[in-house]
C-alpha cells in the first residue's frame, strides 16, 4: 500500500454493523454482479480438514474447538493443524490420511449460499475464528455502544480504521494507485495502517483514529445489497501467515509432481 488519505464517504452508509447472519446470503437484489462477489472473495483463503480424495469431513463434537460436530472452517491454518493433531491422537485410524487444505471464500459463499436456498439437510459449516480477534472486536463494539451479548454472534471479524469526527474511512492505493479501503482480519494490521497513517499524513495525526469492526458476512450482504462506492472499494487483506501457508503447499504439491 502507497500511502493512506483521506476519503469522504462515513461510517454511517454502514447501517448497523454489529451481526451478519449466514442466512442473509440468499439475497436477490445484487449491488454487484454475482460474478464480481466472487472474485472479490476468491483471493481469500480458509482452511479446512479434508479426506485423500479432497473431500472436507465431518468432525465429531469431541474433538472439536467448541464441542460442536460439523465441517469446520478455520481463519488460521494452525487451528486447523492443531485439530488434525487432535484427530490423529484420538481416532489414528480415521484420521491417517486426512489433511489441511486451503478453501477460497468464495467456495464457502456459494456453498452456503445452495444450503440456504435448498434448505438441505446438510453438516452444519462451522466458522472458527481466531479467539483473541474476537475478543478485540467484542471490547470494540462494546466502546461504541453496542451490546454483544453472544460473540458468536459476530462470526468472523473484519477491521479497519476510521478518522475524525464524521468517522470518515481511512482509504489505502493499490499498486496502480486506485483507492481502496483495506479490511483485515487482525486488529494488529489496523494499527499498524494508523501508524504509517499518521507519519505520511501529520496534518491529521492529532484527528481521533478508531478501528472499528464489520462481521465479514455482514461485508459480503453488504456487497450484494449496497450500491455504493466506498463499499465497492472495500477489500479484505487476508493474514501473510495464510499467505503463506497456501504458498508452501502449493510448493510441495509441485515438488510431488512427477516430470512429463
Amino acid at each position: 500500500m502507497k500511502k493512506l488519505m483521506r476519503w469522504g464517504t462515513t461510517l454511517a452508509l454502514l447501517g448497523i454493523i454489529g451481526v451478519g447472519s449466514l442466512a442473509e446470503l440468499t439475497s436477490p437484489a445484487l449491488a454487484l454482479p454475482e460474478q464480481q462477489v466472487l472474485e472479490r472473495l476468491q483471493y481469500i483463503p480458509l482452511f479446512t480438514i479434508v479426506d485423500k480424495e479432497g473431500n472436507p469431513i465431518v468432525i465429531n463434537s469431541q474433538n472439536t474447538p467448541n464441542n460442536q460436530a460439523g465441517v469446520y472452517v478455520f481463519m488460521d491454518p494452525q487451528d486447523a493443524i492443531k485439530t488434525l493433531g487432535n484427530l490423529q491422537k484420538n481416532v489414528p485410524d480415521k484420521a491417517k490420511d486426512l489433511l489441511v487444505a486451503p478453501v477460497a471464500l468464495s467456495k464457502v459463499y456459494q456453498i452456503l449460499k445452495t444450503i440456504n436456498s435448498t434448505k438441505e439437510e446438510e453438516p452444519p459449516i462451522i466458522f472458527s475464528p481466531l479467539p483473541q480477534e474476537v475478543s478485540a472486536a467484542v471490547e470494540i463494539l462494546k466502546q461504541s455502544g453496542q451490546n454483544v451479548e453472544n460473540p458468536q454472534q459476530i462470526g468472523i471479524p473484519l477491521f479497519f480504521a476510521t478518522i475524525g469526527q464524521n468517522q470518515e474511512f481511512m482509504v489505502g492505493q493499490d499498486s496502480e494507485g486506485n483507492p481502496l479501503i483495506p479490511l483485515y482480519f487482525d486488529k494488529k494490521s489496523v494499527q499498524d495502517n494508523i501508524n504509517i497513517y499518521k507519519k505520511q499524513v501529520p496534518s491529521r495525526a492529532n484527528e481521533e483514529i478508531k478501528i472499528q469492526v464489520l462481521p465479514l458476512f455482514k461485508f459480503i450482504q453488504l456487497l450484494t445489497e449496497k450500491d455504493d462506492q466506498a463499499i465497492k472499494i472495500m477489500r479484505i487483506f487476508p493474514p501473510q501467515e495464510s499467505i503463506e501457508f497456501v504458498q508452501r503447499l502449493q510448493q510441495q504439491q509441485s515438488n510431488q509432481t512427477p516430470p512429463k
